[in-house]
């Protein structure tokens, strides 16, 4: 072997893969989704696609594709394909990038960074102080 040649052993290349993929996954995800859909859907199409990606990687690394390789690497892939969204990719707002609001309320939602319902009503609240407080509106 030549000084200063790296071997990548079968574990090595899927762990490289792995990391690669489980960063693309998300940008794939973007693109594909559509903001009207639910979030089950956007789930879904994450699960699917960390399954593609986990039976590529086995097949470009030259490994042996069993069962329990395709569900350790699809784990891997979803696990880390999530954190990846969630701590890097929103963020640093791509995901905004990749699906604009369409309404008024997502605009604003965005905007506020609301993660759940109550924090975009809060959010439409404090940008409409003429609107009816939503205690007021329920009782």
């Amino acid at each position: 072997m030549p000084e200063g040649y790296i071997l990548f052993s079968v574990n090595d290349a899927i762990v490289l893969y792995s990391l690669l993929t489980s960063a693309i996954i998300p940008f794939i995800v973007s693109i594909l989704k559509q903001n009207t859909w639910p979030n089950e859907v956007k789930f879904t199409l994450a699960l699917l696609l960390s399954l593609v990606g986990g039976y590529l990687n086995l097949i470009i690394s030259g490994s042996a594709i069993t069962g329990i390789s395709l569900i350790a690497l699809f784990g891997l892939l979803f696990t880390a394909s999530q954190a990846f969204y969630k701590y890097i990719f929103k963020p640093l707002g791509w995901d905004l990038w990749f699906n604009k609001p369409t309404t008024e309320v997502e605009a604003i939602a965005a905007e506020a960074g609301a993660k759940t319902e109550l924090a975009v009503i809060d959010a439409l609240e404090e940008t409409s102080p003429e609107a009816t407080p939503i205690n007021d509106r329920l009782t």
